[in-house]
């Protein structure tokens, strides 16, 4: 581990350092099944948000800007080795944000930022989910199909997500990020049984080099669906990456 924020979740101490942001309403843990078939070059390091697992007892941060300045405190030391990001759905517009605040207040480059499955900004800032009733957000909950059913069905478990989530919503929906073009190499990951290619491919506006897209089968939450493809295409990628240099 190297703070209570990231956790590191597999051995490799000397490769290239992945950062991975959760999706709303998940926690760091999310990634940890990877760490069987990531790439032993790559450092896998799951970024855990407040409010969750093991910061439970923090309050839920529900402001981007706050947690981009936070989460870049944290990170900041480790920079000084090769590093990259990948974001899922609220991961990937906290990958970005982070990104392009690296890139305005310090000298480090990251070897690429992989966002998937996450819209454009400017849609979730139209969503109003967080002002929704407990029923009706769990409602939300099941519809989306990541959370278990036996968690869906327990009192106690709801009591302590559904705060969580509706955080998590409500930094989506006050997000206030600019259209600003970032240098780093960005890879679109999605899945059109969710989302249109041309919707995904708008992210081109964010970045000054040209962005490359990957399809996958599997709906939203296909990171876990096509697990081993999506890993395969990290460590291809990573590979290539590092091998330009």
């Amino acid at each position: 581990m190297k703070t209570k924020y990231l956790k590191t979740t597999n051995n490799t101490t000397n490769g290239l350092q992945l950062f991975c942001f959760p999706y709303a309403g998940g926690n760091g843990s999310i990634y940890y099944p990877w760490r069987e078939k990531i790439d032993k070059n790559i450092e896998l390091i799951s970024v855990q948000l407040a409010g969750r697992a093991t910061l439970y007892a923090e309050e839920p941060i529900t402001n981007l800007d706050v947690l981009v300045e936070k989460l870049y405190r944290e990170i900041e030391p480790y920079l000084d080795r090769p590093f990259a990001f990948f974001g899922h759905s609220m991961g990937g517009l906290i990958a970005y944000a982070l990104m392009a605040h690296i890139e305005r207040v310090s000298d480090k480059r990251a070897e690429f930022i992989i966002i998937s499955a996450t819209k454009l900004p400017s849609y979730y800032a139209t969503m109003e989910d967080y002002l929704l009733s407990d029923k009706d957000l769990t409602e939300r909950l099941k519809k989306n199909g990541a959370t278990p059913k036996e968690v869906l069905d327990s009192k106690e478990l709801m009591d302590i997500i559904l705060p969580i989530y509706r955080a998590d919503c409500k930094l989506l929906a006050t997000n206030n990020i600019a259209k600003e073009k970032i240098k780093t190499k960005a890879f679109i990951f999605n899945s059109e049984e969710d989302v249109e290619k041309e919707i995904m491919m708008e992210w081109q506006e964010y970045f000054t080099q040209k962005i490359e897209y990957l399809n996958f089968d599997g709906g939203h939450f296909f990171i876990h669906k096509q697990e081993r493809e999506v890993i395969e295409k990290i460590n291809d990628i990573s590979q290539k990456r590092l091998a330009v240099y």
